[in-house]
């Protein structure tokens, strides 16, 4: 199958990873919720950035659903880098 079609049919896998300081706000653990509330698993990791605790949430999801992923990260924070 051609790129463009692929494209266009968004067929296969995407990684996203976010990123997300926690602070007070738990962010990581309401992000995780939001997306288990929508069927999407998450493997969420705890780590330490130089200035505060962090939590690394990667997916694994379809293509087509990678805007509502983000999207959906975006509520919790405002930076998501999908993997290519």
């Amino acid at each position: 199958m051609g790129v463009w079609p692929e494209e266009r049919l968004a067929i296969g896998l995407r990684v996203v990873r976010a990123i997300l300081r926690n602070g007070t706000e738990r962010r990581g653990m309401l992000a995780v919720r939001l997306l288990h509330e929508r069927g999407f698993g998450v493997t969420e990791v705890q780590g330490h950035s130089c200035e505060d605790v962090v939590e690394i949430l990667d997916l694994m999801v379809e293509r087509r659903h990678v805007p509502e992923v983000v999207q959906l990260l975006c509520q919790v924070d405002l930076i998501v880098i999908p993997q290519e």
